[in-house]
């Protein structure tokens, strides 16, 4: 029978990690849509699928892009619609990191010396397998919940924030939830001696093929894992035909359609990170597109946006369904001479370029809404 202390021991960790998915789920709703949320629904999830998979661009994350067409279609187009792959990715991330922290604190609770106080009896996720509470050596201290795990789950989880939001445009998120769970599959077999071990390089095999389709900037790591494994000891056969072919068929199902149209030029830019203006993030437009939407009331008219804020508009317009908005793109990003040719009902564009349109409908921190 299980002591007394097993449920307060085990629910540290399950709050650590339900709070940080808590988290994520609050920012995923809070946050204002970035340009590259922004451009990857307007070029890559509105258009069809064989549209989609019909023509290569960088910024068309294949996996990611298939999950957010999917997740807009079941809870409509908004934000949070949008980031819905990136907590998948933070769920999967969360799960692997639980997993990887139970193995290291069960294999240092076999390995731990005499003075260390009721490691293994203090926890059941600790002890070895077929080790019950009664016949766990004790220390002759009373056993305690130790903080160690839950704290390794809290630090994992803060830096998968600083990575995935310090890099918005990236949609890293669900790439590296895969690649960690491909990793913890790896961790499992090669720690295990059982014959059905072999499920584990399967299951890692499918992850990285899914890692890279989720982003391909995730190719050399992946490929450097799946050789590290093939390359271990009296493993090898498995090795390769486990985890490298399994991975290469799962990415080639989905990659195979886009890479087919990729240029000698193009190859390159796949393992390069976005450009500058995909990844900045503009401030929260909802307050202009509220006054855009009460100066137009459903007629027709043009705007002209500078590029960093023509697909939010796009955004807000098909979320909106405003279809008397005809969104055009201003040629040139900061060009006075350009925007003082430009003939159209409104414009949107830099507050320091108020100046060539005369007053503001709407004014943010540093976007304006003019005439």
């Amino acid at each position: 029978m299980a002591p007394a202390s097993t449920g307060s021991i085990e629910w540290p960790r399950v709050w650590v990690m339900a709070a940080l998915l808590a988290v994520g789920i609050g920012l995923a709703a809070a946050l204002p849509i970035t340009t590259a949320e922004a451009y990857a629904f307007v070029h890559f999830v509105r258009p069809a699928v064989r549209d989609q998979l019909a023509l290569f661009d960088p910024a068309n994350h294949v996996l990611n892009t298939l999950l957010m067409k999917r997740a807009v279609g079941l809870l409509r187009l908004s934000a949070f619609s949008l980031r819905v792959p990136e907590l998948v990715g933070l769920a999967l991330y969360l799960w692997a990191v639980a997993r990887l922290v139970r193995g290291s604190a069960r294999r240092f609770a076999t390995s731990a010396p005499s003075g260390w106080p009721g490691i293994r009896e203090a926890d059941p996720l600790t002890r070895p397998p077929g080790e019950s509470a009664a016949s766990a050596p004790h220390t002759g201290r009373s056993s305690r919940w130790s903080p160690g795990p839950s704290a390794a789950i809290a630090f994992f989880g803060a830096a998968y924030f600083l990575l995935d939001y310090a890099t918005p445009a990236a949609a890293v998120g669900l790439g590296l939830g895969l690649a960690l769970c491909a990793v913890e599959r790896m961790v499992a077999y090669l720690q295990s001696g059982q014959p059905d071990a072999l499920r584990n390089l399967n299951l890692a095999g499918m992850f990285l093929g899914l890692t890279v389709a989720a982003h391909f900037c995730f190719l050399l790591p992946a490929a450097a894992l799946a050789l590290a494994v093939a390359a271990a000891p009296r493993r090898f056969p498995q090795g390769i035909e486990r985890v490298l072919v399994t991975a290469t068929v799962t990415a080639f199902i989905l990659l195979a359609l886009p890479l087919g149209t990729v240029g000698a030029r193009d190859l390159a830019r796949l393992l390069l990170p976005p450009q500058p203006s995909l990844a900045r993030t503009p401030e929260d437009l909802s307050g202009l597109v509220a006054a855009l939407r009460r100066e137009t009331r459903g007629r027709t008219v043009r705007i002209a946006a500078q590029p960093e804020f023509a697909a939010v508009l796009e955004f807000y317009q098909a979320r909106f369904r405003e279809g008397g908005w005809r969104i055009e793109e201003l040629p040139g990003a900061g060009d006075l001479a350009t925007l003082r040719n430009q003939a159209a009902d409104y414009y949107v564009i830099e507050a320091r370029l108020l100046a060539l349109r005369g007053r503001s409908l709407y004014r943010g921190r540093r976007v304006v809404l003019t005439r």
